[in-house]
């Protein structure tokens, strides 16, 4: 059951999508267009972080199954240290760096 300013914003999202400007040019319209931006970018930073993780956890799986199969099958486990070193550190540093520009987008410094 939605509440009330959630059905608004709803209302206001269609119509501003519509081509429709909502409810006239009363000053209270002002103030529902910022929850309807508001609203958006939650929408916006909610999808765009799971499809962002969703992303990364598959390409983690995928590199892991490469590399077994590298060395498992093509190399008899019998990997080169610099195959690996470069292996890890490039799957800390894909981590640590989407991490980082992820959490820096939802959550930006504030003045």
């Amino acid at each position: 059951m939605a509440s009330d300013a959630e059905e608004r914003i709803d209302r206001l999202s269609r119509e501003i999508q519509e081509g429709k400007q909502p409810e006239g040019a009363r000053p209270e319209a002002q103030d529902d267009l910022k929850w309807v931006d508001y609203a958006q970018d939650i929408k916006l930073k909610r999808r765009y972080a799971n499809g962002l993780l969703t992303l990364l956890a598959a390409q983690i799986v995928i590199a892991n199954v490469l590399v077994y199969l590298y060395a498992g099958i093509g190399r008899s486990w019998d990997v080169p240290t610099g195959v690996m070193q470069a292996w890890l550190a490039a799957t800390v540093i894909e981590l640590i760096g989407v991490v980082a520009v992820v959490t820096r987008y939802l959550f930006p410094r504030r003045s």
